[in-house]
């Protein structure tokens, strides 16, 4: 998915639900101009397994 995204021009990244956690581990490959996350999680305990050992 990210090697098919055109970065050389400003872009936004925009999630709904899981969606909003997929765009924000895409935004540490590729970096948009801004994001907009949707509905994602209430609070750190919904935190994806992948990232329990940032917090």
């Amino acid at each position: 998915m990210t090697l098919s995204t055109d970065d050389e021009e400003d872009f936004l990244l925009l999630g709904l639900s899981f969606g909003g956690i997929l765009a924000q581990k895409l935004s540490r490959i590729k970096k948009p101009k801004n994001q907009l996350l949707f509905s994602i999680i209430k609070s750190n305990l919904e935190r994806s397994f992948m990232d329990m050992g940032n917090i």
